[in-house]
């Protein structure tokens, strides 16, 4: 693939009127100190645009991916506009975070085979102190009495519907069923978005991660899209991991009928296959073959529903699916969305298919939660019994609750924190050392935090 080519001069004319527009001092770049001889450091805010000059290998540059290099660590670009078409196209994108000081900065296109170019030549940034903030890390007013700290990521965010820490400590968070956003260090950035080219009406909402990430470099996205005409259907996006960016929107589960108000479920196991949860037909509404049933798959979307693997079924008994979680016996445990609910269906899964196929969800009655809306589960697990944390209620509220695997017994939940005017959970995901990342807003307000909470031992 021919390299990926900025025009220095062109780059740097740019940056020049951006920062008298923006109200900058107007002098001349700063010294060179600490640049190759011949570079200049071009003097940035971090809230101008770049503008390239995009090669194009045949067709258009529909579809390419471009990922920032700055001092060798990758931040994949969002909101890229190019214009033109045949050999070359003219591309610009916000630039990314960056902290403060001076950077050298490259790009990398990766076209629509995966395909990546050589880093373009470099530019050197000196970004103004104070002027470009990594993430805001103000922490929102909440209490938690069972913390021994509670420490703000990031904030300032749209609504974060499901998060989940990757195993170098990133954190991946599924943000306005848009886009899924990459947490680091303090920097957020945009991994992925909803292909809008090839549905306007289509959004996501949930997302998993292979568990062989990231030597299995893939993720899952369940997209829903919805007609004007009521109708409703789910799909299984995969997507190939390249640098911080997920690339190569494939569909891999083809569109499926939902023919329900209540939102399909996606979990992903340790045998890597897929399981997506239909939730009953609604009253009212056309039945379709696979409602209320729980499917299975492969990561390339073939049947996997039973040992012949002729049928994608595996369950019935789904009505309204919530958060899907598996506990330390590969048990997968179903939560029922349903308000009035005290139901939680949980089937052993993998296991043998020996029993009767297709299997029925074994019901499982957790007494002491009392009838609310549960939209979330974790499990952080030792040999004998397992911790669980739910996020339960509107607002939503982080419940802590201890779970005896043989008997499936639900302890009486403790409210860890959130709830009605403090904080409104909205995800929540298992760390590691007794560590959990939650989600959420403060009270009236729709700007999300990332909280990373240090929870109290269990007594």
């Amino acid at each position: 693939m021919p390299a990926l080519k900025t025009h220095r001069r062109y780059l740097s004319s740019l940056f020049a009127v951006l920062l008298l527009g923006a109200g900058c001092d107007g002098g001349s770049d700063p010294p060179s100190e600490g640049a190759p001889p011949g570079s200049s450091y071009l003097p940035v805010r971090g809230n101008e645009r770049i503008a390239w000059s995009q090669p194009i290998e045949s067709g258009s540059v529909n579809g390419y991916q471009f990922v920032a290099l700055i001092d060798d660590n990758q931040a994949a670009l969002s909101d890229v506009q190019c214009t033109g078409g045949g050999s070359s196209a003219e591309c610009s994108a916000p630039l990314p975070r960056m902290t403060p000081g001076r950077h050298r900065f490259q790009l990398v296109a990766i076209n629509t085979q995966g395909v990546q170019s050589a880093p373009s030549e470099p530019l050197f940034l000196d970004v103004g102190a104070g002027q470009t903030a990594p993430v805001e890390l103000t922490a929102p007013s909440i209490s938690c009495s069972t913390c021994t700290n509670v420490e703000t990521l990031a904030s300032g965010l749209g609504r974060v519907e499901r998060l989940t820490r990757l195993s170098n400590g990133d954190l991946l968070m599924l943000h306005e069923g848009s886009q899924l956003l990459r947490w680091r260090g303090g920097v957020v950035v945009e991994a992925a978005r909803v292909d809008a080219s090839r549905d306007p009406m289509t959004r996501w909402v949930d997302f998993e991660i292979h568990p062989g990430f990231p030597d299995t470099p893939f993720v899952y996205a369940l997209a829903l899209t919805e007609r004007a005409d009521g109708s409703r259907t789910t799909a299984v996006i995969r997507m190939r991991a390249v640098g911080d960016a997920f690339v190569e929107q494939v569909t891999v589960v083809p569109p499926i009928p939902v023919n329900s108000l209540a939102l399909p479920e996606l979990a992903i196991g340790s045998d890597a296959l897929l399981y997506l949860a239909i939730p009953q037909t609604d009253e009212g509404m056309r039945a379709d073959a696979y409602d209320g049933m729980l499917l299975r798959f492969t990561g390339d979307g073939l049947a996997a529903g039973n040992d012949a693997g002729t049928s994608p079924v595996l369950a019935h008994g789904v009505a309204r699916p919530g958060a899907m979680s598996w506990d330390v016996r590969r048990r997968l445990w179903l939560l029922e969305r349903e308000e009035d609910s005290q139901r939680t269906s949980a089937f052993l899964a993998p296991g043998t298919t020996t029993d009767t196929w297709p299997r029925r969800l074994n019901q499982v009655v957790w007494s002491s939660l009392r009838p609310t809306l549960v939209s979330g589960l974790v499990f952080v697990d030792d040999s004998d019994s397992s911790r669980a944390f739910l996020t339960a209620g509107q607002p939503g509220a982080l419940l802590d609750a201890d779970v005896a695997l043989d008997s499936g017994t639900l302890s009486d939940p403790r409210v860890v924190l959130g709830g009605i005017s403090t904080f409104n959970v909205t995800a929540v995901a298992a760390g590691e050392c007794g560590q959990l990342f939650v989600a959420g807003s403060t009270g009236a307000g729709r700007s999300t935090s990332v909280l990373r909470v240090t929870l109290a031992s269990q007594q």
